[in-house]
């Protein structure tokens, strides 16, 4: 808007100039935008054919609980598992979650997802197996649990087999006639 000086009465009126500038510079720049569309996507489908994707997509395990999981701890542990370039799908559940792990009987017991759906928590469910070697743990998600198109698997953290077990001792009375000799007695851990 832009003040002027009426001639006529010798005072100031309101001259209105229209901003934004003319339609036909809008006109104009909305053509330029229409001839470069077809550009745009054909170096997008250009981009898809040769494998590239539009988007990075990947999953991580963003942390732990506790820290350090080892034996004695994994029956309570979960697993942070955070997506770049993808979301969660409202659809999700613990099915679309498969550990990699050759601990045996380490499940996905119950997830819960972050208010934008790019992090979840897996709450694991172990049956206490025993396993005496060092092990890891991965995840791999469904194509169906995320907006990406393809199943995605993070890295591995490292589960050490040590566990404690608490012992005290023992005596061994032999029955009425038993005879002498050494013998073998075998603990058991009470999980």
């Amino acid at each position: 808007m832009l003040l002027t000086k009426s001639r006529s009465r010798g005072r100031l009126e309101l001259l209105r100039i229209p901003y934004p500038p003319p339609r036909e510079e809008s006109r104009a720049s909305a053509a330029m935008s229409r001839r470069f569309r077809p550009f745009l996507r054909g170096l997008l489908a250009l981009a898809l054919l040769a494998g590239a994707p539009a988007f990075a997509q990947s999953a991580a395990i963003a942390s732990t609980n506790p820290a350090t999981l080892d034996y004695g701890n994994l029956r309570t542990a979960w697993i942070a598992v955070n997506l770049t370039g993808a979301t969660y799908e409202n659809a999700a559940d613990t099915s679309h979650f498969a550990l990699n792990t050759t601990i045996p009987g380490l499940t996905v017991n119950r997830l819960w997802f972050n208010g934008g759906r790019t992090g979840a928590i897996l709450y694991l469910l172990w049956d206490r197996s025993d396993f005496n070697a060092a092990a890891t743990i991965g995840v791999t998600i469904a194509a169906a649990a995320t907006t990406h198109s393809e199943a995605l698997t993070t890295g591995t953290v490292a589960v050490s087999p040590v566990r404690w077990v608490n012992v005290s001792a023992k005596t061994v009375a032999l029955a009425e006639g038993g005879s002498a000799g050494s013998y073998t007695v075998a603990l058991a851990s009470q999980p």
